[in-house]
C-alpha cells in the first residue's frame, strides 16, 4: 500500500517487523523479497513517486581530495532511486567483481575480502534476475557470434577481452506491484533523521522519520535495512553518535573510511591501418545478444593490475581507421 509521510500524526509509533530505509535498486529488490508472505514491510523514500526539486536538494553536499560528479546530479531521491538515471533511451553496464578485487594486496592497506568471489555467484546470478539482465555468463566464447559479432585477432598474453552486459530501464516499474501489495507500506516523503537506539543493548529501537514541516513520527521494525546508497548509508551510521559516541557499527572508525569512485579516463586510442577491422568491430558495440545487449572490452589482464599493487583497471580500445 502507498502512504505518503504526511498521513501519521506527529510523534506516532508504527509497528512492522521489517523497515527498509531507501526506495533504490537494493531496497525495492528486498521489498519485493516479501511480496504477500505476511510480514510487515515498511519502506521508506525520502523522495516522492518521480524527482523534485526539493527533495534533491538534500543531495547537495561538497567532496574533499579526488573530484567526484555533484552529489545532487549524480544521485536521485525518488522511488527507484538513482536507477532514475538509467533512462529508456540510455543503459547501464553490469560485470561482477573480478578475483582479484577479493584479494589482499601488500601495497594496498586494507585490502582484501573475509571471502572470495566464489561465495557470490549464486547472489550474482539472482541479481541478474531481478535487474532484467540476460543468462549469468561474462566469458567472451558465450558471447561471440563468429557470422555476425566475430572476435578480433588480439592474441597473446598481454590483451585479456572481457564482456560487460548492458540493459535498459529502470527500477520505477516495481512501483505497482510494491503499492498494491498489502504487507508492504511504501512511504513517500520520509526523511529518516535518526536510528534511535537502546541504551542496553545498542540495537536500533526505532527510526525517525521527519518532514519537511519539521514534525516527526517513528518506526519501530524487528529488523532495519539501510539501503539508501554508499554516501547516505554512512551518513545515518554516524549520526547515531548521541548514543554510541563514534555512531553505529564504528567502533573502529572505518564507517564512510572506503568510499569508491568509479575512476575513468582516456589514455589513447588503438589506430589500424586495415579499415576492414573496424568493420568487423561490432563485438566490441552495443549489440543485442542472447536476450541483453554485451559489449566487449579489451585491455590488460587483471594479473597485471595486481602485479603493479592497484586496484583492477580496466583499459577500453578504440579502433581507428589509419592512413
Amino acid at each position: 500500500m502507498l502512504s505518503d509521510a504526511a498521513q501519521p500524526a506527529n510523534d506516532e509509533l508504527i509497528e512492522t517487523d521489517l523497515c527498509i530505509i531507501g526506495a533504490g535498486p537494493a531496497g525495492i529488490t528486498i521489498a519485493r523479497e516479501f511480496l504477500g508472505d505476511g510480514r510487515r514491510v515498511c519502506l521508506l523514500e525520502s523522495g516522492g513517486r518521480h524527482p523534485e526539486r526539493q527533495a534533491q536538494r538534500l543531495n547537495r553536499g561538497q567532496s574533499v581530495g579526488y573530484p567526484v560528479h555533484l552529489l545532487h546530479r549524480s544521485r536521485i531521491r525518488a522511488f527507484g532511486g538513482t536507477s532514475r538515471h538509467w533512462v529508456p533511451d540510455r543503459t547501464w553496464a553490469s560485470r561482477p567483481l573480478d578475483p582479484i578485487d577479493f584479494e589482499v594486496r601488500p601495497t594496498v592497506p586494507h585490502s582484501g575480502w573475509p571471502f572470495g568471489r566464489a561465495d557470490l555467484e549464486p547472489w550474482y546470478a539472482r541479481a541478474h534476475t531481478a535487474c532484467d539482465l540476460g543468462p549469468y555468463d561474462y566469458e567472451p566464447d558465450g558471447w561471440v557470434d563468429e557470422a555476425r559479432t566475430p572476435r578480433l585477432p588480439l592474441s597473446g598474453p598481454e590483451v585479456e577481452t572481457i564482456v560487460f552486459q548492458h540493459a535498459p530501464g529502470t527500477f520505477d516499474g516495481r512501483y505497482d506491484e510494491l503499492v498494491r501489495s498489502p504487507n508492504v507500506t511504501v512511504f513517500l516523503h520520509a526523511h529518516v533523521s535518526d536510528l534511535v537506539t537502546d541504551e542496553g543493548s545498542g540495537r536500533v529501537d526505532r527510526v525517525e522519520v521527519r518532514r519537511d514541516d519539521r514534525s516527526r513520527f517513528f518506526v519501530r521494525p524487528r529488523l532495519v535495512v539501510l539501503a539508501a546508497g554508499g554516501i547516505e548509508n554512512p551518513r545515518l551510521l554516524l549520526l547515531g553518535h548521541r548514543a554510541r559516541g563514534r555512531g553505529l557499527g564504528n567502533d573502529h572508525d572505518l564507517v564512510g573510511r572506503f568510499f569508491t569512485e568509479r575512476l575513468s579516463a582516456r589514455t589513447g586510442f588503438v589506430v589500424t591501418n586495415r579499415p576492414e577491422l573496424v568493420e568487423q568491430a561490432a563485438f566490441y558495440d552495443f549489440h543485442p545478444a542472447r536476450g541483453t545487449y554485451p559489449r566487449a572490452r579489451s585491455g590488460l589482464p587483471t594479473r597485471c593490475n595486481g602485479r603493479r599493487g592497484c586496484s583492477t583497471v580496466r583499459s577500453s580500445s578504440s579502433l581507428v581507421r589509419g592512413r
